[in-house]
Parts: C-alpha cells; structure tokens; sequence
C-alpha cells in the first residue's frame, strides 16, 4: 500500500478488492510478519504487502492503481484442477501398456505424452520444456 492510499483503514470486504481487481489476496505482510486471520476482516494500513494471484492481465491492470505498488510478479501457470482424472488415467494407461508388455516402454510413454497435448493437459510448450535443473 502506499502512504497515500485510499484503501488505508478499510478491509478487502469493504472495498470490493476481489470484485473490482478480479485478483485473490493470498497473504498480507505487514513490517515483516505475515498478518493471521481472515483476509477479508484484516484492516489495510500503509506499508502492507499483499500477495495476490489473478490473471496476468488484472495482475497488470492494478499497476495503473495509485493505491498499490506493484513490486514483483510471477507468471508461473499453476496446474488446472479439472484434468487431473484425465491425466491419472492417462498415466495408468501408459504404466498399462508398458508393465503388460503390450508396447514398448518407450512408445507407451510418447502415445501418454501426445494424449496429453491432444486433450489439452499439456500445451506444446509445456511438454517440449526440459526439466529445469535443480
């Protein structure tokens, strides 16, 4: 928050961050220690860091805002919920084929990959990606 801002003295509730910013406040930090309890009954005060996750283009919209400063950003894709049965069944098909000798290994895994971009599991750029290093 900045000194200045127009939020100071209010709660999330209150001023309809998530209906207004189509963003979700993950955490608030506030002089270096994480704020506990409901996100949306915490009073905003100047200095408060908000940890917030949303589309990369309301992420971008609040930099507009006078009353926020954006100070970093992550456009890290998190994981869709709603293909993670297609997804186990894909894997268990592939472990199938191999573990039954029906396919080669090396076919299995490869018919398991192109199931999973042709679905839309996994984008091209997702599954041509080489494991970063750690």
């Amino acid at each position: 928050m900045t000194p200045a801002s127009q939020l100071i003295g209010q709660t999330l509730s209150q001023i309809g961050f998530r209906y207004h910013t189509h963003c979700i406040v993950m955490a608030i930090k506030r002089r270096s220690h994480t704020v506990r309890g409901r996100m949306t009954d915490i009073y905003l005060s100047a200095g408060d860091k908000l940890l917030v996750m949303g589309q990369k283009d309301d992420i971008m919209a609040l930099k507009a805002s006078r009353d926020v400063v954006l100070v970093g950003f992550s456009d890290e894709v998190l994981p869709t919920v709603h293909h993670a049965g297609l997804s186990r069944l894909m894997f268990l098909g592939v472990v199938l084929l191999a573990g039954t000798y029906v396919a080669p290994i090396v076919v299995a895994a490869l018919t398991g990959a192109a199931g999973m971009v042709a679905t839309g599991v996994l984008s091209v750029r997702d599954a041509t990606r080489p494991e970063p290093s750690r």
